[in-house]
């Protein structure tokens, strides 16, 4: 499915690949793989892609249409609170739904 974004560590490396699937590398000392993988993930850049959907049977991105995204880079430490921030929420979202179940 397109959008479709997931975390790859070194644990399950080397894997297999096909054309359906966009591998993005990151310099480690400029994003954090947690920060990007949330903007990934963000409707900001789903509504970037939207619109690039090409296909009739299999719908695909190009290799390019990932490369065009945009995405707002803070620096290092800025995305280090946000991502802090976010599993923070994951955190009381999960506490909040043990308590109800």
């Amino acid at each position: 499915a397109i959008g479709r974004t997931a975390l790859v560590t070194m644990d399950i490396l080397p894997a297999n690949t096909n054309q359906a699937l966009s591998i993005i590398r990151i310099n480690s000392n400029e994003i954090h793989h947690k920060f990007l993988l949330e903007m990934l993930n963000s409707q900001y850049i789903k509504e970037q892609l939207e619109g690039k959907k090409q296909g009739v049977a299999q719908i695909n991105l190009s290799l390019q249409n990932i490369k065009d995204l945009i995405i707002a880079l803070p620096n290092k430490e800025e995305q280090l609170k946000f991502v802090k921030f976010l599993e923070q929420v994951d955190k009381l979202k999960f506490e909040k739904r043990i308590q109800t179940d």
